[in-house]
């Protein structure tokens, strides 16, 4: 057990530093208001936007000239691109599933980047984009693979594909700054998106070496701190237990041993309304859809999702269904709170109709409650009269 008189030293010796930590803290940039400082999708708009020649930075081809020289390819073709015009490059999004693509016919030249910020790499991907751009008759071909840090890919692949890092993206931005002229909207967004950067992936922010020369200060008192926060991710067990054990008249419980993060649920009112064997997460599951419950270090959320097709005899039929169950859904009034964004798809494996924050560490409820279960129950009864038993009504009603 920590000495106490650490705690009470931690408190009075760094009141000064932690308040302005808040302060810092609280400084967001728009893709933490969006919440989504982390989200691949995002990070390759805004690559999108600053590589496109005709885009509304108003920068020309500077940040693609920037980038194309910080590749390594052949000096001749490096020497061709660099008395050439890039203007006529067309920066596509998501063309045959490749993050970003950026072809230019007139010179011949494309680059396919595949964007991983912490999602794991899937090597099949890397094979399959080479196996595309390989097709195309151009004389330079260029592949990068864009992570947080330097990561290794299989020995196959890692003399096509380049890594590069969001930190060599944050210098490029960095002397895209100080060597053009930006208008003060752009260089704004600019700023703001490697802010992001420096908070979230890199690491490198004066609030982050704050918190870290106060915690080498204070170790002891910080760590037991740590190690006694509200652990959502120790109570997942505990829920499916509530979900099919004490609330079995009301549920049916579909989380598989495997299932570390999740509890899948569905009420018994509304099984048949789902039952196709589409196979999503396990052959015994035999529902296209359910109720998730979703445990991270800070929180749990609830997500309304609808299943991948892998019953191969049955994809056209079963995608017909999906879809049109899917559009119906989302236009029940007991969603509309908690909807979604329209641009999700219901061809996607996972679509989500809706979600929502069940409960986090910032949560006033917690303090309320003898144990971090005991305040899962109680909002979780409160989700139940506001949303799902609304919800399981109008599933039965109208479908």
């Amino acid at each position: 057990m920590i000495d106490i008189e650490k705690l009470k030293s931690f408190l009075i010796e760094e009141y000064i530093d932690l308040d302005k930590l808040a302060r810092e803290s609280k400084k967001l940039s728009f893709m933490e208001i969006l919440g989504v400082e982390n989200r691949e999708l995002q990070h390759s708009n805004f690559l999108r936007w600053i590589f496109d020649p005709m885009g509304s930075h108003h920068m020309g081809d500077f940040f693609l000239r920037t980038f194309l020289n910080s590749i390594s390819f052949s000096d001749e073709h490096k020497i061709r691109l660099n008395l050439a015009d890039l203007t006529k490059s067309i920066i596509l999004r998501e063309k045959e599933n490749i993050d970003i693509l950026i072809i230019n016919e007139e010179l011949k030249f494309c680059i396919c980047i595949e964007n991983k910020v912490w999602a794991p790499l899937a090597e099949h991907q890397l094979g399959k984009y080479h196996e595309i751009i390989d097709s195309y008759e151009f004389s330079l071909k260029l592949y990068i693979f864009l992570t947080p840090f330097p990561r290794n890919v299989n020995p196959e692949f890692e003399y096509i594909y380049e890594n590069k890092t969001y930190f060599d993206l944050y210098r490029l931005l960095e002397f895209t700054l100080n060597n053009n002229t930006i208008e003060d909207q752009c260089k704004f967004m600019i700023e703001d998106y490697m802010n992001n950067l420096n908070r979230n992936i890199l690491g490198e922010s004066e609030s982050i070496k704050l918190a870290q020369s106060i915690y080498f200060r204070h170790k002891d008192a910080i760590d037991f701190i740590w190690n006694n926060r509200p652990d959502f991710i120790s109570i997942k067990n505990q829920v499916s237990e509530f979900i099919s054990k004490r609330r079995s008249d009301k549920y049916v419980n579909y989380t598989l041993d495997k299932d570390k993060y999740f509890v899948r649920f569905l009420p018994r009112k509304v099984v048949d309304k789902f039952r196709y064997d589409f196979n999503s997460w396990d052959k015994s599951t035999d529902v296209m859809f359910v109720i998730e419950l979703i445990f991270t270090d800070n929180k749990i959320w609830i997500k309304f999702c609808f299943g991948a097709i892998y019953n191969e005899k049955k994809i056209e039929e079963y995608q017909k269904i999906k879809s049109d169950i899917f559009n119906k859904m989302r236009a029940l009034e007991s969603l509309q709170s908690i909807k979604t964004s329209n641009k999700t798809k219901s061809t996607s494996q996972y679509p989500s109709v809706a979600n929502r924050d069940l409960i986090t560490n910032k949560s006033d409820i917690i303090s309320k409650f003898p144990s971090l279960m005991d305040a899962f129950e109680a909002k979780f009864i409160e989700f139940e009269s506001q949303i799902l038993d609304r919800w399981t009504e109008e599933i039965i009603k109208n479908f």
